[in-house]
């Protein structure tokens, strides 16, 4: 059996919801497309099973006959019962998080790996039913993206092709952009689409939640020099939340109160964070460490309410004490809004 041209058709069958025939098979393959005598061939193997194979697809008695993926033989086949098991936890985290995907594609791998699991011991099955994703926090609902966005953004990387995006801004101007597509980043609920602009180098980040459609024009997507996804990522501020220069590091101290001292034991501030016992005079803990400057570390030291306090270094004492007067000032410019009262039967 032709491996490659097993695959590609494994692929192909795997991303329909419906039957093909022979002849729409060849037209979904492309331009390098195999004679249809030859997919015929490579489709009786297939069905028949060849190789040390299991039959891996499933055909109909009707003319023309039509062709799916045996998903189960396929599942059984690839994957291990550990993989089955990663798979479908990680289909709750894309369901959950990450809006706008395949869902298709995600419902269709987890049904694979359910199949397998169906034929696992029964330790991997007991090991399923204790396994749960619990979000943290608030439990936020990812933003949610139009799927035609999405197919056509992850169409237009696949073919190395350009984009037309109509986007509306969080503050509400809408227009449409070409674009050349250069990553996609996932992050807290939303995907990014990074892209340049036109025949630019320019690189932009775009919120695919406030896509509207997405359209695929035909020319090549524009390469830009140089381009390294992981190193912009950490110089956009909108994606690492950096405030400076990466290589900056703030020398921070803490004073934290023994109630609140297990979170930075359980989860440092980083490899080098320290934790001073309290003196004799002092019953609070000291922790230092070297950390990034973020636009997300104000907020995080407040979550912790009077249970820390930042000792060093002075400028960030200072604009936590600003950010904390301005708080003080709303609620107290709040307290003539008149509140509904609640009778608790």
């Amino acid at each position: 059996m032709n491996l490659t041209a097993a695959s590609n058709i494994l692929r192909i069958l795997a991303s329909r919801t419906h039957s093909l025939t022979i002849r729409e098979l060849h037209d979904a393959w492309g331009d390098d497309a195999p004679t249809t005598r030859s997919l015929e061939r490579y489709m009786n193997e297939l069905t028949a099973g060849s190789d040390g194979l299991p039959p891996l697809v499933d055909t109909d008695d009707k003319r023309p006959q039509r062709f799916t993926l045996n998903r189960k033989s396929v599942a059984a086949w690839f994957m291990t019962d550990e993989a089955a098991l990663s798979l479908l936890m990680s289909s709750q985290y894309l369901e959950r998080y990450l809006g706008g995907l395949d869902t298709f594609a995600i419902d269709s791998n987890r049904t694979m790996a359910e199949q397998v699991l169906e034929g696992a011991s029964r330790g991997t099955r007991r090991i399923q039913d204790f396994m749960r994703l619990v979000p943290d926090g608030l439990g936020r609902l990812p933003a949610s993206i139009s799927p035609e966005v999405m197919s056509t953004v992850l169409g237009a990387i696949t073919a190395n092709q350009r984009l037309l995006l109509d986007y509306t801004k969080a503050q509400g101007a809408s227009r449409q952009h070409e674009l050349s597509a250069h990553g996609l980043v996932m992050k807290d609920g939303t995907i990014y689409l990074l892209a340049s602009r036109g025949n630019t180098d320019e690189m932009t980040t775009f919120a695919l939640h406030r896509a509207s459609s997405a359209q695929l024009p035909t020319l090549p997507a524009r390469q830009v020099p140089g381009f390294q996804l992981d190193r912009h990522i950490q110089d956009t501020h909108q994606l690492s939340h950096q405030l400076g220069p990466r290589e900056e590091l703030l020398d921070l101290r803490l004073r934290v109160k023994p109630a609140a001292i297990y979170h930075f034991r359980e989860r440092p501030l980083g490899q080098d964070q320290l934790i001073i016992e309290p003196s004799s005079t002092d019953e609070c803990f000291e922790v230092q460490a070297r950390i990034p400057q973020t636009i997300l570390l104000i907020p995080f030291l407040l979550s912790y309410g009077d249970s820390l306090v930042v000792v060093e270094p002075k400028s960030l004492r200072v604009e936590m004490i600003r950010w904390i007067s301005e708080m003080q000032l709303q609620y107290a410019n709040c307290m003539d809004i008149p509140s509904e009262s609640h009778q608790v039967s």
